[in-house]
């Protein structure tokens, strides 16, 4: 079995559901095997196990004007500077909406 083969094997339902009979560990919320508690411990406190868990408690960025979220601060910074985000802005304001300048924090649950 070439190093393909494996990939496409180990993500497999029947792959997965075998695991999940023998001695593994499996996060179903994230579809997730570990085959060492460590790294299902290590799993459970990733802000993707968390979000999945209680969404409500993700914060992220997102730009109001463009209708797109960011997870870190330097790709808000990015975007901020492109000008998509700045046709977008003055399209806004061209229309009265004020305040679409700059990402606002919101809940990730909010975003859906």
């Amino acid at each position: 079995m070439n190093a393909v083969e494996m990939s496409w094997h180990l993500k497999s339902t029947k792959h997965k559901e075998r695991m999940m009979e023998l001695d593994t560990l499996f996060c179903k919320t994230c579809d997730v095997q570990c085959k060492f508690l460590s790294h299902y411990t290590a799993h459970l406190i990733t802000k993707a196990h968390a979000a999945k868990m209680n969404p409500e408690s993700v914060k992220k960025l997102e730009c109001v004007a463009c209708n797109i979220g960011f997870r870190s601060k330097k790709e808000e910074e990015r975007h901020l500077e492109t000008p998509k985000h700045a046709k977008n802005v003055a399209k806004a304001q061209a229309l009265g909406v004020d305040n679409l300048a700059k990402p606002i924090l919101v809940h990730a649950l909010e975003q859906e």
